[in-house]
């Protein structure tokens, strides 16, 4: 009998938070269900040997609740952990997919929107192809107290008047440099790339101007009234190429699948 095989030709593109996604799977499958196992299994160990202990006296209980005991704090203590970091991962992944949902009425403008690319140790979380220009955006879905909110100058970027302890920014700008790099070796022209920072559900406040030189630091709403204010730069075939180049990168890159 003929072995079957995918009728599907080619690698499907990322969605947004994929490799959010995957960590989350990783954690679920790896760390959450290990350790269950772990203090489960102490448990019914504990519990075996105390009735075994209440039904016949000679076994002793207590060196298997001392050594149990100890499994079960630690798998709870890294359960407790674990569901912490799943939360955090979890939120980042629902950010993305509400800037995906934001971007994607750029589609109806004519612009190619790519999300997920995988780099080596980093990832772009999406990608806008236009002819308003290419943008690398990274999302941020942090945390916040009520009434907080964000600023940026164009220099400094400060949370409730303090600087964050990770720098956001950098991170965009490191982002659109290898994107522009790439784009380079793939198509031969130098395109600029503009670096992102996307905010799901925070206010940013952008005295100056901020928000249209340089890195951009914005919210979903603020980011595509100034994407589509922007001034043709690219060309159909610009877009085309840019698009074809990175489409066979996103598909033939070892985490694609």
């Amino acid at each position: 009998m003929p072995q079957r095989s995918s009728p599907l030709k080619e690698v499907p593109l990322r969605v947004a938070g994929q490799s959010l996604q995957t960590e989350i799977d990783r954690i679920n499958g790896d760390e959450i269900a290990r350790f269950t196992t772990y203090a489960a299994a102490a448990f019914g160990l504990i519990l075996y040997e105390w009735v075994r202990w209440l039904l016949n006296p000679p076994p002793n209980p207590w060196l298997v609740t001392i050594v149990g005991g100890g499994v079960i704090v630690f798998s709870l203590r890294r359960l407790v952990k674990a569901r912490q970091r799943l939360r955090l991962i979890e939120m980042g992944r629902n950010g993305e997919r509400a800037v995906a949902e934001a971007l994607d009425k750029l589609r109806a403008k004519g612009a190619a929107v790519l999300h997920d690319i995988v780099a080596d140790g980093f990832n772009i979380d999406h990608v806008v192809l236009a002819k308003r220009g290419i943008y690398a955006i990274e999302t941020k879905t942090w945390t916040k107290r009520p009434g907080a909110e964000l600023s940026y100058n164009g220099s400094e970027l400060l949370i409730g008047g303090r600087k964050p302890p990770r720098n956001p920014v950098a991170q965009a700008v490191a982002n659109a440099d290898w994107l522009s790099r790439n784009l380079k070796e793939m198509t031969g022209k130098r395109y600029y790339v503009r670096p992102v920072v996307v905010f799901p559900g925070w206010y940013v406040h952008n005295p100056g101007g901020a928000a249209r030189a340089g890195a951009w630091v914005l919210n979903p709403d603020q980011l595509l009234p100034i994407i589509t204010d922007q001034p043709s730069s690219l060309s159909e075939d610009d877009v085309r190429g840019s698009l074809y180049f990175l489409t066979r990168y996103i598909r033939t890159h070892p985490d694609a699948a």
